[in-house]
């Protein structure tokens, strides 16, 4: 997906020179089962991480760094939607989640 928005962002500007930061990514924990689960937001962000760390450039742009924020470290238990509270990375007590 970060390659087709790289291209289709050079296309629209005409420049090759565009920078890419990717935020608030993540995956819940809970709150839209049977996607949500410890197991598949640790797999998530595991990879993304080990993405950014390894790779750090899509093969269009290998010359290329990209930002990346993950959402969110810790519970946000005032957030109106269940899901939007769970895309965490920390418990309260700062124990990982995962």
């Amino acid at each position: 997906m970060v390659e087709a928005f790289v291209a289709t962002m050079v296309r629209v500007m005409g420049n090759e020179d565009v920078k890419v930061v990717l935020s608030e990514t993540g995956w819940p924990t809970t709150g839209y089962e049977p996607y949500s689960s410890i197991e598949n937001a640790r797999i998530y962000n595991s990879k993304l991480r080990e993405h950014v760390i390894r790779v750090e450039r899509t093969s269009r742009k290998a010359y290329m760094n990209i930002e990346v924020y993950i959402f969110e470290m810790f519970n946000e238990n005032h957030k109106a939607e269940r899901v939007k509270r769970n895309f965490v990375s920390f418990y309260p007590d700062f124990i990982e989640v995962y």
